[in-house]
């Protein structure tokens, strides 16, 4: 891979990003009674589920999401309150045979196994730390999936220290899992293409900022495909016809024009620097715990802390998304913790459905 200008420009140029407006994506798949709207299309089994972006990202393509999987107390609120009527299977450890067989017809698997023990910010225990190791409870369920319903693709979602984690033997493991060979690599691009006796994997580093929400977010996303890859395009990377990675590229990244301009300023609580930045940091699930680390914004001439419902915005997610109770602490870290929305609405239309 080459450097960053070959995901495609920023849709933006400037510093006065707009992340203002009311609902953004996924905003149409809510009828006026508040129920919401299915179709037909892909049935998805998500796991380690959050407050799921990949709903909000691919109801719009009339994908329908046959359960859940989620133990969060505060996501699994999020959850029952926005999707009533999808099952939430809960501790991934726990998940059977018969439950996943009992789901129906199941075409594709979906997860951001956790990041801790990959996280450059962490400890780097890599796939050996207790929470990361459960990427491999993922592949369990998408195994039994396969079978028993019918499942093709694989997608998951990590941190981008996921690819040098263990100096690159953790996302060897990775791949190795998905595929069913392990390449012998150590340091890895920052996408790439394998084959094996499960089928092909797809990798690549997508950032956030390049989607029309003015955020980065670097974040790497894997797709396996078990069926007749030869005969489709690529997924995760540029396709026939001109598609770019960007939000001119992508109905899922469209530039809100009716908002108003923002300065974002990165806050150093230890020391009280400030650092003006182009875009704003990662949103992480350590914002609202305290320390000052909550970005601060210029806004209206006014310089202020980020709101949670802006950190939605930056997110893709429509406003008031996580305002299930007043409790802003555990919306910024769901938030956090969670998929960036329209990049995961770029990757869905990719799929030959």
């Amino acid at each position: 891979m080459g450097s960053d200008s070959a995901f495609g420009e920023p849709f933006y140029k400037d510093k006065a990003w707009c992340i203002a407006g009311p609902d953004r994506v996924g905003a149409g798949n809510v009828r006026p009674d508040g129920s919401r709207k299915r179709g037909a299309g892909m049935r998805y089994l998500s796991l380690f589920s959050g407050i799921e972006a990949a709903t909000v990202a691919w109801e719009p393509l009339g994908w329908e999401p046959v359960a859940f999987s989620e133990i969060d107390p505060f996501a699994c609120e999020v959850l029952s309150a926005r999707f009533p009527h999808v099952p939430n299977l809960g501790d991934v450890t726990k998940i059977t045979e018969e439950q996943v067989a009992a789901l129906g017809p199941i075409d594709l698997v979906v997860g951001g196994s956790p990041c801790t023990g990959l996280s450059v910010s962490s400890d780097r225990e890599g796939l050996a730390n207790e929470q990361s190791s459960l990427f491999y409870e993922m592949m369990r369920i998408f195994e039994i999936a396969r079978r028993r319903n019918g499942a093709r693709w694989l997608v998951w979602e990590n941190v981008a220290g996921a690819l040098s984690s263990n100096g690159g033997a953790d996302f060897r493991e990775v791949l190795g899992a998905m595929a069913g060979w392990k390449p012998d690599v150590r340091k890895w691009a920052r996408g790439g293409i394998v084959t094996g006796p499960r089928g092909l994997v797809e990798w690549r580093v997508l950032d956030a900022q390049h989607f029309g929400v003015p955020q980065r977010r670097r974040r790497v996303y894997a797709v396996l495909d078990t069926g007749d890859w030869a005969s489709r395009q690529p997924i995760l990377f540029e396709r026939e016809g001109g598609v770019r990675l960007s939000a001119q590229g992508s109905g899922a990244g469209s530039r809100d024009t009716r908002g108003v301009g923002y300065r974002f300023y990165e806050n150093h609580g230890n020391d009280s620097r400030l650092k003006e930045v182009d875009v704003c940091p990662t949103v992480t699930a350590w914002w609202g715990t305290g320390g000052n680390n909550v970005p601060l914004v210029l806004h209206q001439g006014d310089v202020r802390r980020l709101t949670v419902t802006e950190a939605e915005r930056l997110m893709g997610f429509p406003d008031g998304w996580t305002a299930i109770r007043d409790s802003v602490g555990h919306r910024y870290k769901a938030l956090g913790n969670s998929m960036a929305v329209p990049v995961m609405r770029w990757i869905g239309e990719g799929f030959p459905v």
